[in-house]
Formats: C-alpha cells, structure tokens, sequence
C-alpha cells in the first residue's frame, strides 16, 4: 500500500468510532499528527471521489463520511477488517469461522464484537432453517437481535463506539447509513454535544 493510500485510510479512520463525525480540516490535520497542506490535499481528493462531504456551518468547513457512496463503505469495511486482524490477531479467524457456521441457521446482516459477546443482526420475517435460541458457545455470547431493533442496541450497549465489525462490512455502513434520521441525534457532537463522542 503506498504512503497516499495509506493517509487515505488514516484520515477515514478518524469517523470509524462516530460515522456521524464532522471535522475540519484543521481537526484532521491535528489529530493525524499531520501538516495541514497534506491533509488538506488529500481531504480535498476525497471530496472530489466522494468520498467525504463538506458542510460549511458558520465559518467552519467541516468534512464527514459519505455513506450513500458504496467506495466509502467499502473502504470503512477494510479498515474495520485490518482492526479486526491487528486487534485480535488470534482470534479473527475463529470468529470468522463461527459467524460462518451461523450464517448456516440465522439469516445475519452483519456481526459485531464487543469484549466477548457477539451481536447478531437478523434479518426480519426470514424463516430461520436451524435452532431459534443461541447459547453461548464457550468463547463467545451470542445475541441475536432483530434489524428493527438493532438501533437501540448500538445505543443502548454503546456498540457504536466500541465494537468490531466481524462480518457483513457493507451491509453495517448501509444500516448505520439507512438509520441515520434515529442514530445522529444522539451521536453528531454538533446535534448532542452532551452524547457520545470518540
């Protein structure tokens, strides 16, 4: 990967704990660690890929995750994955696996971690063609939790924040994108300044 891509992934990374996020490039800049002329290039490429979106608000010019843009999911799936792998080197294949022998029964849109429960996001009104309870297997808890329900969930069990994405990369930023009217007003610092923040 080459040092430009790589400032690519770093400045998307900045939005991975709070997609919600609005920053200047000033911000950007700061938090990177970066010169502001560098950021500022590449910021702007990715406004012009779509990438990002820019919204003035008074003076300020802030930027944020365009996740109508199937190329922003894609690229929030692969640094989801390389946390995943650089996190919990050990165990990613494991989850994997599991989540693959559930994908078996349980018709899932993605699967979440959070410390040793994974979170289930079922598809609603799919008959389901294994076992209707998950128990825990041992290594892991396992909730099932319907799509319509899942919002509170991100909420509720702060899972939004603080979690790893372990399956169904896409379809995550496409419900996290799809839900936005019910998720911002709790987690844009702009609309919640009291609410969680990264």
């Amino acid at each position: 990967m080459t040092r430009e891509n790589r400032l690519d992934l770093a400045i998307l990374q900045l939005f991975l704990r709070n997609t919600y996020l609005r920053l200047s490039i000033n911000e950007i800049a700061r938090r990177l660690g970066r010169q502001y002329p560098n950021i500022n290039r590449k910021v702007n490429e990715l406004l012009q890929e779509d990438i990002l979106l820019k919204q003035v608000i008074g003076r300020s010019h802030l930027c944020s995750l365009n996740l109508d843009n199937p190329r922003t999911r894609l690229l929030m799936g692969l640094i989801e994955l390389r946390r995943l792998e650089q996190e919990q080197p050990k165990e990613a294949k494991a989850l994997r696996e599991r989540v693959r022998e559930l994908r078996r029964h349980h018709p899932i849109n993605f699967a979440l971690l959070k410390g040793r429960e994974i979170f289930l996001c079922i598809q609603r009104n799919t008959p389901r063609k294994g076992p209707r309870s998950l128990a825990a297997d041992g290594a892991w808890q396992i909730r099932s939790i319907p799509s319509a329900d899942m919002s509170r969930h991100l909420l509720e069990h702060s899972l939004f924040a603080d979690h790893h994405l372990i399956y169904g990369f896409d379809r995550y930023y496409e419900f996290i994108n799809d839900h936005e009217q019910e998720l911002r007003p709790e987690l844009d610092p702009l609309l919640n300044p009291d609410g969680q923040q990264p």
